[in-house]
C-alpha cells in the first residue's frame, strides 16, 4: 500500500520530466515484469487470452493533476485490437510540445 502511495505521488512527476505520455507493462505467463507487482499490476488477477496468460499495466498522463491507471486482461483483450484501441483512444503523442 505504501509503494502504491509513493508511486501515484511521484509517477506524475517522473513521466512528465522523461517526457512519457504513456507507459505500458507487458505480462505474460512466465515473463512478468519484475516491477508489476510494485505499481499495481497483480498475477492472480491477469487472466488468459487467446490461449496464454496475458496483462497489460498501462498508466497515461493525460495532461490533468493524475495519471490515468488501467488494466487490461482476460474479456478486454478477447477483442481484437484492444489495446491498440485503448492507446488510440489516449493518443498519447498529443501531449508532445
Amino acid at each position: 500500500m505504501i509503494r502504491r502511495e509513493k508511486l501515484a505521488i511521484i509517477l506524475l512527476k517522473a513521466m512528465r520530466e522523461n517526457n512519457i505520455d504513456m507507459w505500458i507493462i507487458v505480462n505474460r505467463y512466465g515473463h512478468f515484469d519484475p516491477l508489476s507487482e510494485d505499481v499495481g499490476g497483480d498475477r492472480a488477477s491477469d487472466m488468459w487470452s487467446q490461449g496464454e496468460f496475458l496483462g497489460y499495466t498501462i498508466f497515461t498522463d493525460r495532461g490533468g493533476d493524475s495519471i490515468e491507471r488501467a488494466a487490461l486482461s482476460g474479456r478486454l483483450l478477447n477483442e481484437r485490437g484492444a489495446l491498440r484501441k485503448f492507446v488510440e483512444e489516449r493518443d498519447p503523442n498529443a501531449l508532445e510540445g
